[in-house]
Parts: C-alpha cells; sequence; structure tokens
C-alpha cells in the first residue's frame, strides 16, 4: 500500500509540475503573454510545421501570441466536458484528420468558454488569439484563446 501511495504521490508532481502555476499561466506571467509579439497563421500552415518538424514548431511558435484562421471542421467537447474547436489543418487523408504517417493534422483549439464555443458552427471561418500551443498525437494545439471573427 505504500508503494501505491509513493507513486500516486510521484504521479500528482509529474502532473503539477508538467502544467506549470497553479493559474495555468505556466508560470510566465500574464504581462509577458500580452507582451509577446503576434505572429498570424492559417491552419494550415500551422499544421503543416508540426507535420515536418515538431520540435521545430514549438520553438518557432512557443512564446508568442498566435492568431489562427482557418475553417471549423468540429464544435467537441472533451472528456471534461470543455469545449474543443477543429480548424481544418492540411495533409489529411480522406478528410478524416490524420496524415499517412498516423499524426493529427487538425489545429485543436482549447480554452475558449462553452458559452462561446455554442456560438460557433462547422464550416464557418474562424480567427482565435491563443497564448499557448502545444502537440497532441503530433498535431497542433493551441490554448488560451479568445475569438477575434468568426463569419
Amino acid at each position: 500500500m505504500r508503494k501505491f501511495g509513493t507513486m500516486i504521490a510521484v504521479a500528482g508532481l509529474v502532473t503539477v509540475s508538467a502544467c506549470g502555476a497553479p493559474d495555468g499561466s505556466g508560470g510566465g506571467g500574464e504581462a509577458a503573454k500580452a507582451e509577446a509579439p503576434i505572429v498570424e497563421v492559417t491552419a494550415r500552415d500551422l499544421s503543416t510545421a508540426f507535420q515536418k518538424n515538431e520540435a521545430k514548431a514549438q520553438l518557432t511558435y512557443e512564446g508568442k501570441r498566435l492568431q489562427v484562421s482557418g475553417r471549423v471542421k468540429d464544435v467537441d467537447l472533451d472528456m471534461l466536458d470543455q469545449p474543443v474547436i477543429k480548424l481544418a489543418g492540411g495533409g489529411d487523408v480522406g478528410g478524416m484528420g490524420i496524415s499517412q504517417d498516423g499524426k493529427i493534422t487538425d489545429v485543436s483549439v482549447a480554452g475558449l468558454p462553452k458559452a462561446t464555443a455554442a456560438e460557433i458552427d462547422k464550416g464557418q471561418e474562424l480567427t482565435v488569439l491563443c497564448t499557448e500551443v502545444s502537440e497532441i498525437m503530433g498535431g497542433p494545439m493551441v490554448g488560451g484563446c479568445s475569438v477575434v471573427a468568426a463569419k
């Protein structure tokens, strides 16, 4: 039982350290993020960058505010019932959002309030301003987002 408790404690510490500061800011501070340069990028270009080289894409976009635009492919809820908007990327096979080598090609947009996500429809052109970028299963995920425009 002691070994199991230790494993849970270690897993908890790893989770907390991976998430950054308790306020979810990653420890960088909101002031630093507000002053970061804005980089405009299409969902297709962001997806292509991650497909070519995830490490390079992370270094290119981390620490910047990303203004990402693209066509809404899906409006979903994650396992915690938080909204995730999928913007169509590029290079997918058969419209499934997965490349030939198994990487996710759509850009996942997280961090929008549920009420905002409820106003977004498939097929719309959406532009979001985001403060975080990461990857999930080889595909780009942006977080800390707010809607700039939806048409």
